[in-house]
C-alpha cells in the first residue's frame, strides 16, 4: 500500500505531469486575456445580451493593449494659443492653432493615442477636371468605428484639398473621435441573437451572387479586362443577384465598382430576366454606356494603368467584400462623411427618417416621373439585410447598394437612403423638378393664356356658335400631365376637316400642359384652320397676336381705369 502511494506521488511531481499544468494554466491565462479584450471592446455575454433588464450602455475601453489605467486618462498636448507679444496683453483673440495646422494637429494627437498616424487616410476624387478636386478624410479606429470628412470639389491641388479636409475634421469633432471613440452601445438591441456560422444555407447568398460571374458575355469581359489593365487587379467587379420574391419571379443584377472606400459607382437592372447571366450582360452594358470604363481608368485622376508590384498577391483585392458583420443603422450613419450634404441638424438617423424625407422630396417636384424602387438583399447565413435603391427615371437610373449587415430590412431601407442623400441624391431631384419647370416660361404661359387661348377660343366659337366642343383632353402619367387638343369643323367631320396636336405627358400641372399644347397647335397652323375652314390661307397672309387685354404694367386684381 505504501509502494502505490509512493509511486502515486511520483507521478503527480513528475516533469510530464508538471508541464501538463503549467500547460493548463497558460490556456486559462490566454482565454481570461482574451475574455478581458473582448469585454473591453465592447462585447457582453450571451446571458447579459439575452436580458433585457441589463441597461448598463457604459463605453469600454476599447484599446485592450494600452497599460495605462482608465483612471488616469492620458494627457494630450491641446492646441498652443500664442501670446500677443507687442501688447502683452495674454491670450490673442484670432484664431486658434489649429486652423492654421490642421493636419499637423490630426497627426499630433492620433499619434500619440495610437502610435502612428496610420488611421487617417485621405482620398483625392476629381470630378469634371482636374482642377475640380475634393478630399475625404476617414479615420478608423482600433475596433472598426469610422468617421469621414468631405470638402466640395473647389482645389487645383490635392495638397489644399488635404489640408481643407483636415480643417473639416477637426471643426466637426475628429481630435474629440480620435481619443474617446463614439461606439455606438446605447443603440444596441437586446435580444437579438445572429444564426450561426455553421447554419445551412437555402438561398444563395450576396458572395456567392458576387463570384458567379459569366465570362462569356462582351460587356462583362471588357468590364473585366479593364479592371485588370488599369488597376492592375486590384479593383474588381463586383456583382450582386437580385431575386423577385414572388413564386416564378425574375431575376435582377447589381454592380458596384470601388477604386477606393468612399470612390465608387453603382449600376443595376430590375429582376425582369429569366436568369442571371442575362441579368449580368444587361446591367455590364447599361455600365459601360455610361461611362463606367472612363471611371476605371481615370477615376480619381489617374493618368496612366497602374504598375503591378512584386509585393501584390494576385489573389487578393482592395476592395474585396468583408464578411458581413451586424451594425446598427446609428453607426453607419455616422460613419458616412460629413458635413453632410442635407441639414440634418444634429439629428440622428431615426430622427432623420430618410425613406420619408426621400418621399416627400420627390412629391414636391411634380411632373419628373421619379418612382423609388427597393430591392431586397438577404444573407440567409447570418440573418443580416442589405439593399438597393433604383430612382428611377424615363431614360436613366441612379442606383445606390449597401450590404447585407444590419439585422433589420427596415435599418437597410433607411441606410440605402441615408447613402443616396450622401452622394447628392437630393440635388439630382430638385434639378429634375427645375428642368421640368423650365419646360413652360413665364413668357409663353403669358403668351398663351393672353393672346392664344383667347383667339383660339374666339375663333372656335364662330364655327359652334352654341356650347363649344370639348377641345382638350388630359393624359397622366405618374405625376406628370399631357393634353390632346382637338378642333373639328363638323359634327361628323371627314378627315381633312378635324385636327390634333399633343403635348406629351412631361409637365407638372395641367395647366402647363395645356399652355404646351396650345403653343403647339397655334405655331402649327390652328388659328389658320379655324379661319379659313381648313383651306390653306393666302399667300399675303400674315400670323399675328392681338395684345394682352390688360396693360402689361397693371397690378394683378385691379381693373383698368378708363
Amino acid at each position: 500500500m505504501q509502494d502505490a502511494v509512493q509511486t502515486e506521488v511520483a507521478k503527480s511531481t513528475s516533469p510530464a505531469s508538471a508541464h501538463s499544468k503549467e500547460k493548463a494554466s497558460l490556456t486559462r491565462t490566454a482565454l481570461s486575456k482574451v475574455t478581458s479584450n473582448l469585454l473591453r471592446l465592447g462585447a457582453v455575454t450571451l446571458e447579459k445580451f439575452l436580458d433585457p433588464s441589463a441597461t448598463d450602455t457604459s463605453i469600454p475601453q476599447d484599446h485592450p493593449s494600452f497599460t495605462f489605467a482608465a483612471d488616469q486618462p492620458m494627457e494630450i498636448d491641446e492646441p498652443v494659443v500664442k501670446e500677443d507679444e507687442e501688447s502683452g496683453d495674454g491670450p490673442s483673440t484670432g484664431p486658434p492653432a489649429y486652423q492654421k495646422a490642421p493636419p499637423f494637429i490630426l497627426h499630433q494627437v492620433c499619434s500619440q493615442i495610437f502610435g502612428n498616424i496610420d488611421p487617417i487616410q485621405y482620398e483625392i476624387i476629381e470630378e469634371n477636371g482636374k482642377d475640380k478636386k475634393k478630399c475625404i478624410l476617414t479615420i478608423t479606429r482600433p475596433n472598426g468605428s469610422t468617421r469621414s470628412y468631405a470638402t466640395e470639389a473647389v482645389f487645383s491641388r490635392k495638397a489644399e484639398a488635404k489640408a481643407a479636409a483636415a480643417a473639416t475634421a477637426v471643426d466637426l469633432g475628429a481630435l474629440d473621435f480620435i481619443k474617446n471613440g463614439a461606439p455606438d452601445y446605447p443603440t444596441m438591441k437586446k435580444g437579438l441573437v445572429l444564426a450561426p456560422l455553421d447554419t445551412p444555407s437555402t438561398e444563395p447568398s450576396m458572395e456567392q451572387a458576387s463570384t458567379s460571374t459569366s465570362s462569356e458575355n462582351e460587356f462583362v469581359k471588357q468590364i473585366e479586362q479593364c479592371c485588370v489593365e488599369w488597376r492592375a487587379g486590384r479593383v474588381r467587379p463586383h456583382w450582386v443577384q437580385l431575386y423577385d420574391t414572388k413564386p416564378g419571379g425574375k431575376v435582377g443584377c447589381a454592380l458596384r465598382i470601388r477604386l477606393s472606400l468612399h470612390s465608387e459607382r453603382v449600376y443595376s437592372v430590375s429582376q425582369q430576366y429569366d436568369d442571371f447571366a442575362a441579368a449580368q450582360a444587361a446591367c455590364a452594358e447599361e455600365a459601360i454606356d455610361e461611362d463606367l470604363l472612363e471611371f476605371i481608368k481615370h477615376g480619381n485622376g489617374q493618368t496612366q494603368p497602374a504598375h503591378t508590384s512584386v509585393l501584390d498577391d494576385a489573389s487578393t483585392d482592395a476592395t474585396l467584400q468583408l464578411p458581413p458583420a451586424a451594425m446598427s443603422l446609428q453607426g453607419f450613419f455616422e460613419s458616412l462623411p460629413r458635413p453632410f450634404p442635407e441639414p440634418i441638424e444634429g439629428k440622428t438617423a431615426s430622427e432623420i427618417n430618410a425613406p420619408s424625407w426621400l418621399n416627400v422630396l420627390i412629391q414636391s417636384v411634380k411632373g419628373t416621373k421619379i418612382t423609388l424602387n427597393f430591392i431586397w438583399i438577404l444573407e440567409p447565413k447570418y440573418a443580416l439585410h442589405g439593399a438597393v435603391l433604383r430612382v428611377e427615371r424615363p431614360g436613366e437610373c441612379k442606383s445606390f447598394l449597401v450590404d447585407p449587415q444590419f439585422p433589420k430590412r427596415a435599418d437597410a431601407k433607411a441606410a440605402v437612403c441615408l447613402v443616396g442623400m450622401s452622394q447628392g441624391i437630393g440635388d439630382y431631384i430638385r434639378e429634375c423638378g427645375k428642368a421640368v419647370e423650365s419646360k413652360i416660361s413665364p413668357e409663353m404661359r403669358s403668351r398663351a393664356s393672353e393672346g392664344i387661348m383667347p383667339m383660339l377660343s374666339a375663333e372656335y366659337s364662330k364655327i359652334w356658335p352654341g356650347k363649344l366642343p370639348d377641345m382638350y383632353k388630359f393624359e397622366r402619367d405618374k405625376d406628370a400631365y399631357g393634353c390632346t387638343l382637338t378642333l373639328k369643323l363638323a359634327e361628323d367631320p371627314q378627315p381633312e376637316q378635324i385636327r390634333t396636336w399633343t403635348a406629351p405627358a412631361d409637365y407638372s400641372s395641367k395647366t402647363d400642359a395645356k399652355v404646351a399644347v396650345v403653343t403647339l397647335a397655334f405655331d402649327g397652323g390652328a388659328i389658320e384652320f379655324l379661319r379659313f375652314r381648313g383651306e390653306p390661307p393666302p399667300a399675303d397672309y400674315v400670323r399675328t397676336i392681338p395684345p394682352a387685354k390688360r396693360p402689361a404694367d397693371a397690378e394683378a386684381g385691379k381693373k383698368n381705369k378708363k
